[in-house]
């Protein structure tokens, strides 16, 4: 694992102020790091070569996608909240328009989030959610899995899903923050367009130290 220091990599990564919504955000050539920061919004996109475009999460999933002849990168902060209002379909049919794309032109990559073993939901979370994706634990409550209630609405999408990070950041805290252990720090995820590489995406865990965890998603 390889380690950089947090002031070095956040000085070019756009992240949004994000809200638990579905709006969706373009980076331009032009656009800074501090206009950005201040929009509220949970979906970055951008056709710019080495724009990083990120998200924060601490239990809810980073979800990328990109075109799959390099015309854009996408970085959508997906909670429970997100995923019901479409947030994917939503950013990817609006950038698809925008391009002059089928979203069958597209592939995705769902990374780490709180596990379905863990993530206990209300009645009211687990009604918005397909039955497939929630399970009534021994102790009659609800659990809820977002890496699969995203699957599903991307495979209704057309999108192919390159690889989905199957690790639970409540169950992994030696790598993970999870707002449900009741950590502050969260997960930077990022990803962007560069040559020769078609997209390349880095998840950063930030660690105590104050240092940051380097693990290569794609």
């Amino acid at each position: 694992m390889k380690f950089q220091n947090r002031h070095e990599w956040m000085s070019d990564v756009f992240l949004l102020n994000q809200v638990h919504g579905d709006r969706l955000w373009r980076v331009h050539e032009s656009s800074s790091i501090e206009e950005v920061s201040k929009i509220e919004g949970d979906a970055l996109w951008t056709t710019v070569q080495n724009r990083k475009i990120g998200v924060r999460t601490a239990d809810c999933v980073p979800v990328f996608v990109w075109g799959n002849q390099q015309e854009f990168v996408c970085a959508i902060h997906a909670g429970w909240r997100g995923v019901a209002a479409h947030i994917v379909r939503k950013s990817v049919q609006a950038i698809c328009q925008e391009l002059g794309l089928e979203a069958s032109d597209c592939s995705a990559q769902i990374g780490p989030c709180i596990g379905a073993d863990v993530y206990e939901v209300g009645a009211e979370v687990a009604r918005q959610a397909p039955a497939v994706c929630v399970k009534t634990g021994l102790d009659n409550r609800n659990y809820l899995d977002l890496q699969q209630w995203l699957l599903l609405q991307m495979q209704d999408l057309g999108i192919r899903v390159d690889s989905i990070v199957n690790r639970c950041t409540f169950s992994n805290p030696e790598t993970y923050f999870s707002a449900r252990r009741g950590d502050k720090g969260r997960q930077i995820s990022w990803i962007c367009l560069s040559q020769p590489v078609l997209t390349e995406s880095r998840l950063f865990c930030r660690q105590a130290s104050g240092d940051l965890g380097r693990i290569t998603q794609r």
